[in-house]
């Protein structure tokens, strides 16, 4: 879950939108508060040291919000001074457009989602409707792009079908775990935006050659 959260927030930094500004702070929204969730929260409070100089803020939306924030409090007791946290107690299934929008035009506009659940169905639903969204609004205003990034369980398709040929603009990012046949089609494009990837493992691959080649030579 560390490692799924330092890639993501490499790749798709928080503060991708506003890195520039002196002004603008970092809203994040996060989606599910389970391992990975909390990984990237905890990853937040390390890192989370903008340009602005605003304590990053972040709308956690989770069914058990409420006690699983209590419990990562009562271990990192900490975070209350790194971070800004709103807990939303609600199901993905239960979240409307008025609430998105009330996210999008908070006095601090969202600047990045990551949407964590397990299931990829429902991460989809999400990223859709955020999505959704911020096409709809007026290309007139002042509204910041924020970006959504959907974590792709392993076995999943429709994600990286919606990637590869939705209609978000460029503003709708996914995450594997493992390449999808549709990612491996597009490798330019997607090449080290899966956890399980040539890159990340080439130094491994030649330690291991390595060591194979100096045992064939001792035996």
């Amino acid at each position: 879950a560390e490692l799924i959260a330092r890639r993501i927030m490499q790749n798709h930094p928080p503060d991708l939108p506003v890195a520039l500004s002196d002004e603008a702070g970092v809203h994040l929204v996060l989606v599910g508060l389970g391992s990975v969730g909390q990984s990237i929260l905890l990853q937040l409070a390390r890192l989370g040291h903008y340009r602005s100089g605003k304590q990053p803020k972040v709308t956690v939306i989770d069914r058990n919000v409420k006690q699983q924030w209590r419990e990562m409090l009562d271990a990192c007791p900490q975070l209350v001074s790194l971070v800004q946290v709103e807990t939303q107690e609600l199901k993905i299934e239960e979240i409307t457009e008025e609430d998105v929008d009330r996210w999008l035009f908070d006095e601090r506009p969202v600047t990045m989602a990551y949407v964590c659940t397990k299931d990829e169905i429902a991460n989809l639903r999400f990223a859709r409707l955020l999505v959704n969204r911020l096409q709809a609004r007026d290309p007139k205003s002042d509204l910041i792009m924020p970006q959504v990034v959907a974590l792709d369980p392993p076995g999943g398709c429709v994600l990286s079908d919606y990637s590869v040929n939705g209609l978000h603009n460029g503003c709708f990012h996914v995450f594997s775990l493992v390449p999808s046949d549709l990612q491996k089609q597009e490798t330019s494009k997607n090449a080290g935006n899966h956890l399980i990837s040539e890159m990340d493992d080439s130094r491994a691959r030649q330690f291991h050659k390595g060591y194979c080649a100096k045992d064939r030579v001792e035996c």
